[in-house]
C-alpha cells in the first residue's frame, strides 16, 4: 500500500489539477493491482500456482504500483472537476520556496528545517555506509 501513497502524496504536492477523485482512485487502483501480484508472488514460491508464474522480484513490484498509482491519479482527476482555486496554496511553487527561504534567513541552524533535512539525509547515508 506504501506505493500509491508516495504517489497520492507526490502527485498532490506538485500539480495543481490533482483532486480527492483522483487520489482516492489512485489508493484504490494500487491496492486492487497489488493484492494479485502479491497472491501470485505467494502462490509461485510454494510451487502452488497452476495458472501461471509470476516471479516478479518484490523491488519491481513498488514502481510497477506507483505507476499505476500515478496514472489513475492523472485520469481521473482529468475527467472529474478540478479542485477549488483556494487549494493551489497546498501546491508547491517557485513563489512558495522564495516566500519560505525569507522567512527562515534569520532562523538558527538548528530550527532551520532545511539544515536539519540534510543533516538526516547525511546520517542516514551514512548509517547505510557502515552497516551496508
Amino acid at each position: 500500500i506504501s506505493p500509491p501513497i508516495v504517489a497520492c502524496f507526490l502527485v498532490g504536492v506538485f500539480w495543481k489539477r490533482a483532486n480527492g477523485h483522483g487520489a482516492f482512485a489512485g489508493l484504490i487502483a494500487g491496492f486492487v493491482v497489488g493484492i494479485p501480484l502479491f497472491v501470485m508472488r505467494v502462490l509461485t514460491r510454494l510451487d502452488a500456482n497452476p495458472l501461471f508464474e509470476v516471479d516478479l522480484h518484490f523491488l519491481y513490484m513498488a514502481p510497477v504500483l506507483f505507476l499505476v498509482s500515478t496514472l489513475a491519479i492523472v485520469v481521473v482527476s482529468l475527467l472529474t472537476d478540478p479542485p477549488p482555486p483556494e487549494t493551489g496554496e497546498l501546491v508547491w511553487s517557485r513563489e512558495l520556496y522564495r516566500e519560505d527561504t525569507e522567512r527562515l534567513r534569520g532562523v538558527a541552524w538548528y530550527r532551520n528545517y532545511r539544515v536539519l533535512s540534510a543533516l538526516l539525509v547525511l546520517l542516514t547515508l551514512g548509517v547505510v555506509y557502515v552497516f551496508r
